[in-house]
């Protein structure tokens, strides 16, 4: 058995009990379950981490004035809605000094005071749409558009294929018909709900500029773009583009209308929406996370790249027309024109290789561009190492600041959770009625006995086996326990364990159904009655999340003793024990000395 502390809610209060999750291997902290839809935005103790990351590398210090930072948060609060009310005065140094750090921020979060920002309509169906992790709605809906998508592509390259009459490529056309117009709707709806949204709702790299304003200070930029700024700020961005151009052939077709245009090739940009199924990889791979590196490292040399494709561009028209007037008389299928010796120059750079000419000057020129594909391009490669050590730094930061937001929203002081030797109860529960024909449920969970201090926790205790339901998450058992001790010796522990029943999830069965629970609890730890069994009262309410009410409370006497073994020394015994045996040899040793001095002066006086 292994156990893991888990926050119920990254904003609870303070004063409620630290919750704890009993696992069969330690994991992160999970976060807080979704909701069916989502109505408020809640900004992340991790959001929250990079803004006073940012800070703090423009003061080059771990410590941020309080001022600056009651700034930032309000600039970041007015990118949402100017009218919201919150409360700055909460965020500062708790020790009332000039400056403050990020454990004061972190104080603030623990107290719940995370800015909440309720959505409007248009908002909850935008971000509904946009982001598949706001909400159980947001899943489902992404599920279905990846679905739509393999199923466009899949019909593409299958209406492709050689069939055995109508029927396959009749079917295959009617499914890409049906996938783009799903594609038409979700393009439409965000484009018509984007307008009443802010920016910061969609763009975080946006939010945190703007908020924290690196660099220069931009007292000029618009905390509030208009309704226009906004549709083209989110039009602009790859993953819309894409989603535009894989709609375009649709809305040609549809504009065209009897005319009849060669847009087969354009109907193959629908190709482009697959790169859309990697958004659902970020969490899972790691080379993910490369791409999305190599395409910052592009993105941020593109100037580079330019520059290359200029240089090509110019040598190709200065070679091409050299080639032209060389080689046209005696080779005019591969040189029959200016415009085809450019391209055809330019198809050497990627590759293309031609026969030897036939003249001094062409075979110069065709020399030069052999070298000079070798040299330019690595104009560019070292502006993309350059840029690719940074994007990967950043990446690697996010990653830190990621990890030690969620180490410290763990609960401290619990490393009795995770220790196998620490005691535990085992928990058993059974369906009403089928106490002796049936398995039960069973789990384990550890008790912080050998704590010395108060310990109010909240458990959360998979159970193995009985009431699971087929395809679904293991059940699990809430408990809330209170230990309360009254000894000194953390090796026998002596006081009070109060445990009550709350509620359980993921059951198999009926509204109708109950079930029992049974705990074995060590109140000793030798002797008749060592493991007390307490039977809990019936639940209140059925499957899949029974509740039990304030009755499923017991409290339990723990009262350790061992024989003692009179001839078994205590560590301070032993240690007593072995400075009076140093002490007594030094007084032997003391004494023989002083013998020795004694003799020697008696035999100078004779």
């Amino acid at each position: 058995m292994s156990a893991m502390a888990q926050p119920l809610n990254s904003q609870r209060s303070r004063s409620m009990p630290e919750y704890i999750r009993m696992e069969q291997a330690p994991s992160k902290p999970r976060a807080p379950p979704k909701p069916c839809i989502i109505r408020t935005y809640e900004t992340t103790p991790f959001l929250m981490r990079v803004i006073f990351k940012c800070l703090e590398d423009q003061e080059k210090s771990h410590e941020v004035p309080v001022v600056l930072f009651r700034r930032v948060l309000r600039r970041f609060i007015d990118t949402f809605d100017p009218r919201m009310q919150f409360d700055l005065d909460a965020w500062g140094s708790r020790q009332n000094k000039f400056k403050m750090t990020w454990a004061d921020v972190r104080l603030s979060i623990e107290e719940g005071l995370l800015p909440m920002v309720p959505l409007s309509c248009p908002q909850r169906i935008f971000l509904t749409m946009e982001d598949f992790t706001s909400s159980n709605t947001a899943m489902l809906y992404y599920i279905v558009l990846n679905i739509a998508i393999v199923a466009n592509i899949g019909s593409i390259v299958l209406a492709s294929l050689e069939t055995k009459g109508d029927f396959f490529a009749d079917n295959f056309q009617i499914v890409s018909e049906l996938c783009v117009y799903l594609f038409v709707f979700d393009y439409s709806m965000k484009a018509l709900c984007v307008t009443s949204c802010p920016i910061a709702l969609f763009d975080e790299a946006w939010l945190i500029e703007t908020a924290t304003m690196p660099g220069v200070m931009k007292f000029s930029q618009s905390l509030q773009p208009t309704k226009w700024q906004r549709f083209i700020h989110w039009a602009t961005s790859p993953t819309n583009l894409i989603d535009f151009f894989s709609i375009l052939p649709w809305l040609l077709t549809l504009v065209a209308g009897q005319v009849h245009l060669p847009l087969s090739a354009l109907r193959m940009l629908r190709l482009l929406r697959v790169i859309r199924v990697l958004r659902a990889f970020k969490a899972v791979g790691k080379w993910v996370i490369t791409l999305q590196v190599l395409g910052e490292a592009f993105y941020s040399s593109l100037g580079s790249i330019l520059v290359l494709v200029v240089y090509i561009g110019l040598f190709s028209m200065v070679a091409g027309a050299i080639l032209y007037q060389q080689e046209h008389k005696d080779n005019p299928h591969d040189w029959h024109d200016v415009p085809s010796s450019m391209r055809g120059v330019v198809e050497m750079f990627v590759g293309k290789s031609f026969s030897v000419s036939n003249s001094v000057v062409s075979a110069l020129v065709l020399a030069s561009v052999g070298i000079f594909k070798e040299i330019i391009f690595l104009l560019p490669i070292s502006k993309l190492k350059n840029a690719t050590t940074t994007s990967q730094n950043h990446v690697d930061m996010l990653a830190n600041l990621r990890d030690q937001v969620e180490t410290e929203a763990l609960p401290q002081q619990i490393e009795w959770a995770s220790d196998f030797n620490c005691p535990c109860v085992r928990v058993r529960v059974h369906e009403e009625g089928q106490e002796k024909g049936s398995i039960p449920a069973i789990g384990m969970l550890n008790v912080p006995l050998h704590e010395l201090e108060p310990v109010d926790v909240l458990m959360q205790v998979p159970l193995h086996g009985g009431p699971q339901r087929m395809c679904a998450a293991r059940p699990e058992v809430d408990i809330k326990m209170l230990w309360t001790p009254s000894g000194k010796n953390p090796r026998l522990p002596h006081g009070k364990l109060s445990v009550k029943i709350l509620q359980g999830r993921n059951f198999s069965g009926y509204a109708s159904s109950r079930w029992r629970v049974e705990l074995e609890v060590p109140e000793k730890l030798y002797g008749k009655g060592a493991q007390t069994e307490w039977m809990y009262p019936l639940s209140q309410t059925g499957a899949p999340e029974p509740a039990w009410g304030d009755e499923a409370a017991h409290t339990f006497n723990i009262d350790w003793e061992v024989a003692e073994d009179p001839n078994h020394e205590m560590p301070e015994q032993a240690f007593q024990r072995q400075v009076l045996e140093l002490l007594h040899a030094q007084a032997k040793k003391i004494d023989s000395l002083e013998s020795e001095v004694s003799a020697l002066r008696a035999e100078q006086k004779k």
